[in-house]
């Protein structure tokens, strides 16, 4: 479905009225969570003011994932680590309340990763972990909580842990396809002895 006239893929919508922004993309429009994932997406980008009928007339995409305000202690590309302890939302619209938190690992050497889902929550949830090396992220573990399983946890070993990690969030979709929620780049070296918990609270 072509956009409207005056529209094109690259830009940022609203309507005059409303406090939604939209980023327009593959002729569909995204919604933007907050301020702060604007200015840092789109630092120099005009909003456009378009009628609230012309943007319901173009179909909604995916939203475009949050970007977490970096407070004192949870910079997670810092050579000090997060701080143990944290405990905050990392995404909080509807389909997607995911809340994220630090704890203390048993071996100061390793990374634990886990995974929990409410039990309200049927559809399948995942976190991979990915490894840079060289130029290349390699996935080397996910962990899912599908079937009625609610928790998963996985061990990453210090040969897997160099300073750049990834973490990616999916949910299931309909006809079985995936939904990409969240990416989370940190320091991994960093974050040794550290058990990461993303916990899924809801999905509607």
């Amino acid at each position: 479905m072509p956009l409207p006239d005056g529209i094109v893929n690259g830009d940022l919508i609203r309507s005059p009225n409303e406090d939604p922004i939209y980023f327009i993309e593959a002729e569909q429009r995204r919604w933007i969570p907050d301020m702060h994932t604007l200015a840092v997406n789109w630092p120099s980008t005009p909003v456009k003011i378009i009628p609230s009928e012309v943007i319901n007339s173009i179909p909604r995409g995916a939203d475009i994932p949050r970007v977490v305000e970096h407070q004192p202690g949870t910079d997670a590309m810092s050579d000090d680590g997060l701080a143990i302890g944290i405990d905050t939302a990392i995404r909080d619209e509807p389909g997607a309340r995911v809340r994220f938190r630090v704890e203390a690992a048993d071996d100061p050497n390793v990374i634990e990763m886990r995974l929990e889902i409410a039990d309200s929550i049927t559809w399948w949830k995942s976190v991979s972990y990915f490894q840079r090396v060289g130029s290349q992220d390699i996935e080397r573990y996910r962990i899912e909580c599908k079937d009625g399983t609610k928790s998963a946890e996985q061990l990453i070993n210090p040969a897997e842990i160099s300073e750049f990690g990834r973490f990616e969030l999916w949910k299931g979709g309909f006809l079985g396809f995936g939904a990409q929620v969240q990416t989370m780049q940190f320091n991994a070296r960093a974050n040794r002895g550290r058990r990461f918990v993303f916990s899924w609270i809801s999905d509607r």
